[in-house]
């Protein structure tokens, strides 16, 4: 077999010797279940499996190490469980997974080495969870990641060096947090960040260099914030900047030529100030 799907058969439990003979196996679907617990033997013989999901169960606990036999794996799928916490060396031994979805958990804490191994992801979802703070060293290992999620979270602050190793990130959203304050500093890293989310926040000021390095960026949105100002500059460096919304702030008054560096503006939107 290659692809087997267990989804949705009341599955409570799985011993560490059910897929012991199924070595071939690229894809297991065991998603829909009432799993609880993930053990260092629940996965052995799976050597060769491509795509493992575990999506709405109801798992709380992964032992460290469960994942080591599973070195080819590229796609994870993890959300809608119960998770609090993602502790170190829960995912050792995943060097070739791109795709981790931990949404929808209840994920408060994460251990600064939890992601360590995962030197190939790209896409990384945390969104919809109960994160209050991110350590500046979680993401230092992700350097080939191009998708985070953090939305709908908790977060009130990032440290200033908490994405500098995303290098290559694409997209960042931040949307649906408890920020207030960005360090001009925070994104000084992201020189190829296509698209920035930062809407539904209680932003109340940006200093004039927080987007200074971004000047790949095509989408940023500000809007649902406690925005009264915009500093002079604060886009200047936006060459490639096509939609840009602010909507929902408090503004009252905006420079007149507060937008131009934006050549490529295609989308901006004011409404509700």
């Amino acid at each position: 077999f290659y692809f087997i799907n267990l989804s949705n058969r009341n599955i409570s439990e799985i011993s560490g010797e059910t897929f012991m003979s199924y070595t071939s196996v690229r894809f297991l679907n065991l998603g829909e279940n009432r799993l609880t617990t993930i053990t260092t033997n629940t996965f052995s013989g799976l050597g060769n499996l491509n795509e493992l999901l575990l999506n709405f169960n109801e798992i709380s606990t992964i032992e460290a190490k469960s994942f080591t036999a599973l070195n080819k794996l590229t796609v994870l799928e993890l959300s809608s469980n119960k998770f609090e916490n993602i502790e170190n060396e829960m995912f050792a031994g995943l060097t070739s997974l791109n795709v981790l979805d931990l949404s929808h958990n209840k994920i408060e804490t994460i251990h600064k080495q939890s992601f360590s191994s995962l030197k190939n992801l790209k896409n990384l979802i945390l969104s919809n969870n109960q994160i209050l703070n991110i350590e500046a060293e979680t993401f230092l290992s992700l350097t080939n990641l191009i998708t985070l999620d953090l939305s709908h979270n908790k977060i009130s602050k990032f440290a200033d060096n908490s994405f500098s190793a995303l290098g290559n990130l694409n997209s960042l959203d931040l949307s649906d947090n408890h920020l207030t304050i960005i360090s001009p500093n925070l994104f000084s890293r992201l020189t190829r960040l296509n698209e920035l989310a930062l809407f539904s926040n209680q932003i109340n000021s940006l200093k004039a260099n927080t987007f200074s390095a971004l000047t790949s960026l095509t989408k940023l949105e500000l809007g649902d914030n406690n925005l009264t100002i915009l500093e002079p500059r604060l886009f200047d460096t936006l060459v490639n900047l096509e939609d840009l919304s602010i909507n929902n702030n408090k503004l009252t008054a905006i420079k007149p030529d507060m937008f131009r560096a934006l050549n490529n503006l295609k989308t901006l939107d004011l409404f509700d100030n």
